[in-house]
């Protein structure tokens, strides 16, 4: 069955490239884009939905113990143009089939043309070639990669003493001054997840090239609107309201986070926030966004602190 998923997958990422025919990386390579308009295109052909978990779960990484749930399959066979996943094994199996009766037919014809001296000198060839590809290997484990970080806009360096950089398996990456971070890696590829305040978060993967790569990051246009409203003074308070309605989910929560943690947190709603940024209190001026995540366009949850007055 995992043959089968592989093959899904490979279906699966040429029926996307079909819609986004600029995007030409594996799906284990996928970035945080397409992910995002990976689930968008599954909502609009066959209605479903897989979370970014889910996607980095089953697809970026090798599943070799058990297949995802049947109804996940389902929906991702009918994305492929397939009824159900069983329609789907059904027709590998047909073609399988086929191909094996010319394999061995091949095979008959082929078996009284190989020689001796030829079968010789493919297994010298083999053996060398694997032994240069480990020792290839070996030296490539103690190899750095070198990463930095650019604003999508104006090419310059992201510099911050807030910016996170985690490995997808586990483990903090430290940012040094210049926005760069250096990542020792033993593994053939790897992912890394980046949350700078004010740009989106993005997770990128990176094959065994080893090479000094950019990840370019795109600003969080709301949350900047949102900071600014709060530093500045309010002249249009109608508008405003107007703004931040449009920014804002329905469902959005707000969390407003200490920096004294005796008084711990405290949760708004929608208009509760809206209220709040629409009157001139002092204690909610000046806030710094930590974390913003969306729902189709619009701010599902923010995460903030006040700065206090220097």
């Amino acid at each position: 069955m995992g043959a089968a998923f592989l093959e899904l997958k490979e279906k699966l990422e040429q029926q996307y490239k079909l819609k986004y025919p600029s995007c030409q990386l594996d799906i284990r390579d996928w970035t945080g884009k397409d992910i995002r308009q990976f689930q968008e295109e599954l909502g609009r052909e066959v209605g479903g939905y897989i979370s970014e978990k889910w996607f980095y779960t089953h697809i970026k990484k090798e599943q070799k113990e058990k297949l995802p749930r049947v109804d996940v399959l389902n929906m991702l066979c009918r994305y492929v143009g397939y009824r159900s996943w069983a329609a789907f094994l059904e027709d590998r199996v047909a073609k399988e089939n086929t191909e094996n009766r010319k394999i061995e037919s091949n095979k008959q014809n082929d078996s009284t043309k190989i020689a001796l001296m030829g079968i010789v000198s493919f297994i010298v060839v083999a053996v060398l070639f694997g032994l240069n590809a480990v020792g290839e290997k070996k030296n490539s484990a103690t190899l750095v990669s070198t990463i930095c970080l650019v604003d999508a806009d104006t090419k310059q360096a992201i510099k911050s003493e807030e910016i996170e950089v985690s490995l997808i398996d586990g483990g903090i990456i430290e940012v040094d001054s210049m926005g760069c971070i250096r990542c020792p890696s033993k593994q053939e590829s790897f992912c890394v997840a980046i949350d700078a305040p004010y740009y989106h978060r993005d997770t990128v993967c990176f094959n065994s090239t080893y090479k000094p790569s950019i990840i370019t990051l795109r600003k969080d246009d709301y949350a900047l609107m949102i900071h600014y409203f709060s530093a500045t003074k309010l002249k249009d308070w109608k508008r405003r309201r107007r703004q931040l309605d449009k920014m804002l989910s329905d469902e959005a929560t707000i969390i407003q986070v200490s920096e004294d943690e005796k008084f711990g947190i405290e949760m708004y709603n929608k208009q509760e926030f809206i209220n709040k940024m629409t009157t001139p209190l002092k204690s909610l001026q000046n806030i710094q966004i930590l974390k913003t995540d969306y729902l189709k366009d619009k701010i599902i949850h923010i995460r903030f602190k006040t700065l206090k007055d220097e």
